[in-house]
C-alpha cells in the first residue's frame, strides 16, 4: 500500500502538473494530437488517484452485508477502476499515434483530417472501452462468498474459458496496440524520411517553412514514440507473465515477489509520462519556460 500510495501521489503531481502547462496555454490546446495528449494526462490522473485509492480502501467487513458488499467486491477490491483506467490509457496512445499516422503518411488519400468533433467521439470511446471490457469479467467472475468474504475472478465455467480469458486479456490490452502502434510508427519514420529527403537542397522560403513543419511533427512523433518505448518496457513483465500463468506453465503463480514488482511496473506507466513531457516534447518544454517566466 506504501509503494502505490507513492506512485500515485507522483503520478497525480505529474498529470496535473501537465494539464496546468497543456490548458493554460491556447496553442497547444489548439491542435487535435494535443487534446489527445491532455486525455492522456486526465486518464493518468484517474488512474493514479484510484492506485492510492484502491489500495487504501480494502476494509470489506466495514461495507454492510448485501448489496452494497457484493458492489464494493465486484466493482472495488478487483481494482476495477485501476485496470480500466490503464487500458483505456493504452488505447488513448494507440489513437493519438493513428491520428499522427494519417495527417503525415495519408494527408490527402482519406480526404480528412480528425477534426475536433471526431476527436471528442474517439476521446469518449477511449473512456469506455477501458471499462466496458474489465467490466465485463471482472464482475460476473468474482462474488461474496457465504461468509462474507470477497472471491476475486473465481467463478468460471471451466478451466479452459479461465484460461482462454486470459489469454484473450493479454492479447486486447497489450499484444493489440503493440502490434498496431509498432507499424504505425513505422510507416511514420518512412514517411517522413522521404518528407525530408524532398526538401534537402531546395533553398526558398516556402520549402523552410516545410521544413520547419516537419521538424514539429518528428518532435511530436519522437516524444510518442518514447512514450511507446515507456509503454512496452512498463507492461511487458506483468502481461507475459499473465500470460504464462493462463498457459498453464508451471511454478507461475499471481503471487510472489516478481508479480508484484510487475504490477509496479505496470503503475508506474501513470506516472512516467509527464517526465517525457518535459525532457522530449519542445512545444511543452517552451511552454513550462514562459509559464516560469511568467509571460
Amino acid at each position: 500500500a506504501i509503494v502505490y500510495t507513492v506512485i500515485g501521489c507522483v503520478g497525480i503531481l505529474g498529470n496535473l502538473f501537465v494539464l496546468l502547462v497543456m490548458l493554460r496555454f491556447k496553442d497547444l490546446r489548439e491542435t487535435v494530437t494535443n487534446l489527445f495528449i491532455i486525455n492522456q494526462s486526465l486518464i493518468d490522473l484517474a488512474a493514479s488517484f484510484f492506485i492510492i485509492a484502491t489500495s487504501l480502501l480494502r476494509d470489506e467487513d466495514a461495507v454492510p452485508r448485501g448489496l452494497a458488499r457484493e458492489i464494493f467486491c465486484r466493482a472495488w477490491l478487483t481494482n476495477f477502476p485501476v485496470w480500466a483506467m490503464l487500458v483505456s490509457s493504452t488505447y488513448n496512445l494507440m489513437v493519438v499515434t493513428y491520428e499522427r499516422y494519417f495527417a503525415i503518411v495519408h494527408p490527402l488519400k482519406f480526404g480528412w483530417r480528425i477534426s475536433r468533433r471526431r476527436a471528442y467521439a474517439l476521446i469518449v470511446v477511449v473512456w469506455v472501452a477501458g471499462p466496458v471490457y474489465n467490466a465485463s469479467y471482472m464482475f460476473p467472475t468474482s462474488y461474496v462468498n457465504s461468509e462474507g468474504n470477497c472471491s476475486v475472478l473465481s467463478v468460471w465455467p471451466n478451466e479452459f474459458a479461465h484460461s482462454a480469458h486470459g489469454v484473450l486479456t493479454v492479447v486486447i490490452q497489450f499484444f493489440i496496440p503493440l502490434f498496431a502502434i509498432t507499424c504505425a510508427n513505422y510507416r511514420i519514420a518512412q514517411a517522413l524520411q522521404a518528407q525530408f529527403k524532398r526538401c534537402q537542397g531546395e533553398g526558398t522560403a516556402a520549402t523552410q517553412r516545410r521544413l520547419r513543419i516537419m521538424k514539429a511533427r518528428n518532435n511530436t512523433v519522437k516524444t510518442l514514440v518514447l512514450i511507446f518505448v515507456c509503454f512496452i518496457m512498463c507492461w511487458v513483465w506483468n502481461q507475459v507473465y499473465y500470460l504464462l500463468f493462463n498457459l498453464s506453465y508451471p511454478n507461475i503463480r499471481l503471487k510472489g515477489t516478481f508479480y508484484h514488482i510487475s504490477v509496479i511496473a505496470v503503475f508506474c506507466n501513470s506516472c512516467l509520462n509527464p517526465v517525457v513531457y518535459v525532457i522530449k516534447y519542445k512545444k511543452f518544454q517552451q511552454a513550462v519556460v514562459m509559464l516560469v517566466c511568467c509571460r
